[in-house]
C-alpha cells in the first residue's frame, strides 16, 4: 500500500499538452477563480459512473486528482469539503475528478447490487484510466474515511500507478465501518437490534448479509 502525505504538487510534472474530455450536460464555470466546474460520465455504457471534473480554465494543468468520497451520511457532510478541496486543486493548476462509485449518488445501479463483490475497487481504477486517456499523464488519488479504504485497496489490487496516494481519516476496515454504523445507529434508535440473519440496517441503507460478509473480510 503506498502512503504519501506531503503535497501533491511536489509530485506531478506540468503536462505539454492540454487534457481533453466529453463536455457534460451542463457547464459552471467560476469566473473569478478561473476553473470551470462540468459534470461527466464515464466507464463502461453499461455501467456508466457519474461524476465532477474541475479544472483551471485555461486548461493548463500540472497532474489530475481522483477524489473517492466515504457513502452515507458521511459523503453527504463532507460534499461540500470535497467541492472546495477540487476548487483548490484546480487553482493551483489540477485537474480532478471526483465521482460517485457504482450504487450511489447519481452512478449506475442500486446500492445493494454492488457491495458485495469489489465494485467500488474497480472503480478507482477507472476514474484514474480515465483521467489518463484524456491526455493527464500524471494522476494521484485522495481518499476520504471509507473512500481511502477503498483506494487503498484498489492500489493493492489493482496495480494502479499513482504519483501520490492521500488517506484521509480512513477507516480501519469495511468491518470497522460497520461497527461505527451500528454503534450510530444504537445512539439514534434505543430499541435498535441486530438481524437475525446476520444484514444491519440502518436508518439509510440496508447492508445484506453477503455485503457484511464481504464488508467484514480482508480487502
Amino acid at each position: 500500500m503506498l502512503l504519501a502525505r506531503d503535497a501533491c504538487r511536489a509530485r506531478l510534472t506540468r503536462t505539454d499538452a492540454p487534457p481533453h474530455f466529453p463536455s457534460g450536460a451542463t457547464q459552471l464555470t467560476t469566473t473569478n477563480d478561473n476553473i470551470v466546474d462540468e459534470p461527466t460520465w464515464f466507464g463502461r455504457d453499461e455501467e456508466p459512473l457519474f461524476g465532477w471534473l474541475t479544472r483551471p480554465l485555461s486548461m493548463e494543468t500540472v497532474g489530475g486528482v481522483v477524489i473517492v468520497p466515504s457513502v452515507g451520511y458521511e459523503a453527504r457532510n463532507a460534499k461540500r469539503a470535497l467541492r472546495h478541496l477540487a476548487w483548490s486543486l484546480a487553482r493551483a493548476g489540477f485537474v480532478t475528478l471526483r465521482f460517485d462509485p457504482r450504487g450511489t449518488g447519481d452512478s449506475s445501479h442500486d446500492f445493494t447490487d454492488v457491495l458485495a463483490s469489489p465494485d467500488w475497487i474497480v472503480d478507482v481504477k477507472t476514474a484514474v484510466t480515465f483521467l489518463r486517456s484524456a491526455g493527464v499523464e500524471s494522476v494521484a488519488v485522495v481518499g476520504f474515511r471509507l473512500g481511502a479504504t477503498v483506494a487503498a485497496a484498489a492500489i493493492a489490487q489493482q496495480n494502479i500507478d499513482l504519483s501520490s496516494l492521500v488517506l484521509w481519516d480512513p477507516c480501519e476496515s469495511g468491518g470497522s465501518y460497520l461497527k461505527e454504523l451500528r454503534a450510530l445507529e444504537r445512539l439514534r434508535h434505543d430499541n435498535s437490534s441486530e438481524s437475525a440473519d446476520g444484514s444491519i440496517e440502518t436508518s439509510e441503507f440496508l447492508f445484506s448479509q453477503e455485503m457484511v460478509t464481504w464488508w467484514g473480510a480482508p480487502w
